[in-house]
């Protein structure tokens, strides 16, 4: 191989590596942002929003518009199913518990997200033709008010969670109409190990 394509091939590898970097960067900006827009809708019990950032009712409405003479009428509908369900939910200390989020993204909490990491989607995994991300938001939490604090086993005075975000492009396998705006999208919340602190 000549010094020439070497130099080409060198080039274009440090090429790709300087985008991943760029791309990863601002998926991390991103989802710290729609991290932010999901946290403050769910404090304030938003429903709206929290929707339109709640991976599972967007899978749903995705399925919805498979068919479009009655998609509108079924994305009413699985829109009022989710509220409903929301409206109904009862605080658990099951974190995998539907809606659980409800009750420990609150009014009565200080938070300040400390870090963003991208992670292989396992449910999605990535393919040759195209990397599947998911965010790990890692947000610290004080909650200022021990009768409305979470019960985890124990009334939560500080508590650091995992929250995980899922690209709006991958939360379908595959999606009818293109996502109109791409962003991340909750999926899930977890404790982080050894970060539980009771009143």
């Amino acid at each position: 191989m000549s010094s020439k394509w070497k130099i080409i091939i060198i080039f274009a590898l440090f090429a790709i590596v300087i985008l991943s970097v760029y791309l990863l960067g601002w998926g991390q900006r991103a989802a710290k942002r729609d991290a932010g827009i999901f946290i403050h809708a769910m404090r304030i019990k938003d429903f709206g929003v929290i929707f339109t950032y709640h991976a599972f009712s967007q899978k749903r409405t995705e399925i919805a518009l498979k068919n479009p003479a009655t998609a509108e009428i079924n994305m009413k509908a699985i829109y009022d199913e989710q509220k409903a369900l929301f409206d109904q939910a009862q605080p658990t200390n099951n974190l995998k518990e539907f809606w659980s989020e409800k009750f420990l993204l609150i009014q009565d909490m200080k938070y300040n997200i400390t870090g963003v990491k991208m992670v292989e989607d396992i449910e999605n995994p990535s393919s040759p033709i195209r990397e599947r991300w998911d965010a790990v938001i890692e947000v610290d939490v004080e909650y200022t008010n021990k009768k409305t604090a979470p019960d985890l086993n124990g009334r939560v005075k500080n508590v650091t969670y995992l929250m995980r975000f899922v690209n709006s492009r991958n939360v379908a396998r595959t999606w009818v109409v293109k996502p109109q705006y791409k962003r991340w999208l909750f999926k899930g919340i977890a404790v982080k190990e050894g970060s539980l602190v009771y009143w």
